[in-house]
């Protein structure tokens, strides 16, 4: 019972010094076994540490990459509509004017015929492609 005693004075005596203690150790345990998180850019639900940030950043270079690729197939469409329509409109125009020849309108057939036919076979690529993509299982 004496030893008990005495442990109790040392403790009223010094317990500030066996807080600081406690707390110092409580906080290496923190520093050491609690990696540092925060809010997830793709799921803000979540939390992530530095290896999911590096994750998330590949995914975000990865999606960047994609929409380049998904702008610059808008970009071609967009500049074969606006061809098919100059092509149309100069057709119209030369019609109007009395300056359409036969040779003209076969020139002008012929390259409308190459710009469908290379749309519809940039079409069937890509459907081909995704078709192939499925079967093989990526995505």
């Amino acid at each position: 019972m004496d030893a008990v005693h005495e442990t109790a004075k040392v403790v009223d005596r010094k317990r500030y010094l066996i807080l600081g203690m406690v707390l110092a150790a409580l906080s290496c345990l923190w520093i050491v076994g609690c990696p540092a998180t925060t809010h997830s850019v793709l799921n803000p639900g979540e939390k992530v540490d530095a290896e999911g940030l590096k994750m998330e950043a590949v995914e975000v270079e990865a999606l960047v990459a994609k929409l380049e690729v998904a702008q610059a197939d808008l970009q071609k469409k967009q500049e074969m509509r606006l061809k098919a329509v100059e092509m149309i409109g100069a057709a119209g125009q030369a019609i109007v004017a009395g300056q359409f020849t036969p040779a003209a309108g076969v020139s002008a057939g012929i390259t409308l015929a190459a710009l469908f036919l290379g749309a519809g076979a940039i079409a069937d690529k890509k459907r081909t492609d995704a078709v192939l993509k499925k079967k093989n299982g990526e995505t």
